[in-house]
């Protein structure tokens, strides 16, 4: 579960989110990402996880992904 953005400005809801615990990035690792605004070069600065909101069917959205540092994912969500 994480927080995503909410009925109005500032305001938050618990959801769903896809983890992709298979595929850590190393500090240094280069990855395309597809989100919400367009594709983005992505390098990590250190350990880091491949994230996916859901896409209301119970599916990851392939199109919705952000990379997070491994030690904030463990800090802020429940896995």
């Amino acid at each position: 579960m994480g927080w995503v953005p909410g009925s109005g400005p500032g305001l938050f809801d618990k959801a769903p989110i896809w983890i992709d615990q298979d595929n850590l990035l190393q500090p240094g690792n280069e990855l395309t990402l597809q989100t919400l605004d367009g594709v983005i070069q992505y390098v990590a600065s250190e350990v880091s996880i491949i994230c996916y909101n859901d896409d209301g069917t119970g599916r990851p959205n392939e199109t919705d992904v952000w990379s997070q540092p491994l030690a904030q994912v463990k800090k802020n969500y429940e896995l």
